[in-house]
C-alpha cells in the first residue's frame, strides 16, 4: 500500500519537496518516482578531449530531477559592474574560485573578466536579469540533448530534468542554443557565441542522415513561426502541432515539445472542447514531467485543474468574446472526438 504522501529528497540539498495525495495515484505510470534518491546522480570530471562536464554515476530514468539550483549569482547588464563584482566578493572561497576558474568566450574577452564570465555562462532569469549556477554550469552543450533545464520564477529554483533514459557513465548535456536549426547554423552560432565546435551525436551525422536531420528541424521551426498566425484556425493549429510532436519524436528532441502540446491545449480551452482540452491537458502534464518535473510551478498549476479544462480561466474565451461556436477540434496524434460539454 502506497504512503499517502511520499518525501522526495531534490538533487544534493537538504531541502524536501512533498507530492501532493492525488499525484500518489499516478505512481504506477512513473516508475522514477517510486523510490527517494539521495545525492546528486552525476559527478564533474574531466572528459578526454572535452573538459570538465557532468557525467552520470548511476542509470537516470526518463523525467527523473537531476538537479534543482538556485543562482551562485544573480545580476543585470543594466547594474553597475561594481554590483557583480561586490556579489562575487560575498561569496564562499570555493564558490568565487569556480566561477573566477570558468572560461570566457572569444566574444567576451575584451570585457573585465567577471563579466566576461558572466556573459558566457549566464542564464536568463526573466525579470530578474541573468544567473550563474555553479553546478549547472557543468552540464556541456548537445544539439540532441539528453537533459533539460526550466527556470522556475516562482520558486526561484532551476530545474533540471532528464528528457529520456541516461545510462551510468553517459554525459548529461543539455541544449544550449537553438535547437530547431539546421546543422551548419547551429555549429555557427556555438562557435561565435562559445568558441565551441560541437561534435555531438547530431552533428556527427552522415551526409545523408545529417540532411534527413535537418529537414525535420526545419520543418519543426517553421511550425513553431506560424503557431500565432493560426489561432484563429485551431484545426490547422492542431494539426501542425501533431506533425511537429512527431517529428521531434523522430527527432530524439523533447525541448519544445511541451510548449506546442500547451498550444494545442489552450485552443481547445479557448474553442469549448471539453474532450479534446482533456485529452491535450493529459499530454502536456506528460510533457512537462518530462521537461520541467512535477516540481515546477507550471506542472502544479495544471494540476489545479485536476483534469477539468472547464476549470481553466480562459475556458471558451474566444467563443465568449467573438462569439464563436464552440468547434469539435483534435487530440493528440490527430485523433478527432466530438465535442462533450
Amino acid at each position: 500500500m502506497l504512503p499517502r504522501r511520499l518525501v522526495l529528497l531534490v538533487s544534493n540539498s537538504l531541502s524536501f519537496l512533498s507530492i501532493p495525495d492525488r499525484l500518489l495515484r499516478k505512481l504506477v505510470h512513473r516508475p522514477f518516482l517510486a523510490e527517494a534518491r539521495e545525492g546528486p546522480p552525476f559527478e564533474i570530471k574531466e572528459i578526454v578531449g572535452k573538459g570538465m562536464g557532468a557525467v552520470a554515476i548511476r542509470d537516470i530514468k526518463a523525467g527523473e530531477l537531476i538537479l534543482s539550483e538556485t543562482p551562485l549569482v544573480i545580476w543585470a547588464d543594466e547594474e553597475d559592474l561594481d554590483q557583480l563584482e561586490k556579489k562575487l566578493e560575498s561569496l564562499p572561497d570555493p564558490e568565487r574560485k569556480n566561477f573566477y576558474a570558468s572560461y570566457i568566450a572569444s566574444a567576451y574577452r575584451d570585457l573585465p573578466p567577471s563579466r566576461g564570465i558572466f556573459r558566457t555562462h549566464a542564464h536568463p532569469l526573466y525579470a530578474d536579469g541573468s544567473g550563474f549556477f555553479d553546478q549547472g554550469n557543468r552540464f556541456r552543450h548537445s544539439c540532441r540533448p539528453n537533459c533539460t533545464s526550466h527556470w522556475d520564477e516562482e520558486q526561484g529554483v532551476r530545474w533540471s530534468i532528464a528528457n529520456r533514459e541516461i545510462r551510468q557513465g553517459e554525459e548529461i548535456c543539455m541544449s544550449h542554443g537553438e535547437s530547431r536549426a539546421p546543422r551548419l547554423e547551429r555549429q555557427a552560432w556555438l562557435k561565435a557565441k562559445f568558441d565551441v565546435i560541437c561534435g555531438c551525436e547530431a552533428c556527427s551525422y552522415d551526409k545523408h542522415r545529417a540532411a534527413e536531420s535537418d529537414g525535420r528541424r526545419g520543418v519543426i521551426r517553421q511550425i513553431y513561426d506560424s503557431i500565432e498566425r493560426l489561432y484563429l484556425d485551431p484545426l490547422e493549429l492542431i494539426k501542425e502541432v501533431n506533425i511537429a510532436l512527431k517529428l521531434l519524436e523522430e527527432e530524439g528532441l523533447a525541448v519544445g515539445a511541451l510548449d506546442l502540446a500547451y498550444e494545442a491545449l489552450i485552443v481547445c480551452i479557448w474553442y469549448g472542447d471539453r474532450l479534446n482540452a482533456s485529452l491535450w491537458l493529459d499530454k502536456t502534464q506528460e510533457l512537462q514531467a518530462k521537461e520541467a518535473g512535477i516540481w515546477s510551478t507550471r506542472y502544479k498549476e495544471l494540476e489545479r485543474l485536476e483534469g477539468d479544462p472547464t476549470r481553466h480561466f480562459a475556458w471558451e474565451d474566444l467563443c465568449r468574446r467573438l462569439g464563436f461556436q464552440t468547434k469539435a477540434l483534435y487530440g493528440p496524434e490527430g485523433r478527432k472526438r466530438s465535442v462533450r460539454r
